[in-house]
């Protein structure tokens, strides 16, 4: 059936915008910073924009620096994001065949890259920068974890026009605490 058109459906979207309401208040009731002009969603540490918007090239990668893709778990990842940019990107035609604005790609740079077990210790941090004089950006992380968090921010960083929202973009950021969540179940 269409989306809304069953009887409970109306309660589940009331609900969630419910939820929704409630966890934004409770941040703000928390002194929490909230911005909801940030492109990015959770809003990383530090986030730099400067210039007015960039293609992606037609051919754009994202290519690891020599001895970083060993690992079975990266090398996937790194090809999907890559795909979804492009996708993104040939949207809303954001993509140019050559130029000096075009991004051609990001250089992955891991320092750990054998790394592959999540733990307490795994570190997050990433670096994502983009200067609008270079044809290439880069990610810098110690894990693969750090650039999938990276690449996740980059896709988000591409507006509805499939194009980057700045020529010139820094990003760090690293999770504020080890321990991501817990969930008390107080309804039970």
């Amino acid at each position: 059936p269409p989306p809304l058109t069953h009887p409970h459906s109306w309660l589940v979207a009331g609900a969630m915008a419910t939820y929704v309401f409630s966890v934004l208040c409770s941040l703000v009731a928390l002194g929490l910073p909230l911005s909801l002009a940030s492109p990015v969603w959770p809003p990383p540490q530090r986030l730099l924009a400067r210039g007015g918007t960039r293609r992606l090239h037609q051919e754009f990668r994202v290519i690891a620096s020599p001895g970083t893709l060993p690992s079975g778990l990266l090398a996937p990842g790194v090809d999907r994001y890559e795909v979804l940019a492009r996708q993104i990107s040939a949207s809303g035609a954001g993509l140019a065949a050559a130029g000096p604005v075009a991004l051609r790609g990001l250089e992955v740079h891991v320092s750990h890259p054998d790394d592959e077990r999540l733990n307490l210790h795994t570190d997050y941090s990433y670096e994502l920068k983009i200067d609008a004089d270079r044809e290439m950006g880069s990610i810098t992380a110690r894990s693969m974890f750090g650039v999938f968090y990276a690449l996740e921010t980059f896709v988000q960083l591409l507006g509805s026009a499939g194009q980057l929202m700045a020529s010139s973009i820094e990003v760090s950021d690293a999770p504020q605490y080890a321990w991501r969540g817990l969930m008390i179940d107080s309804g039970r």
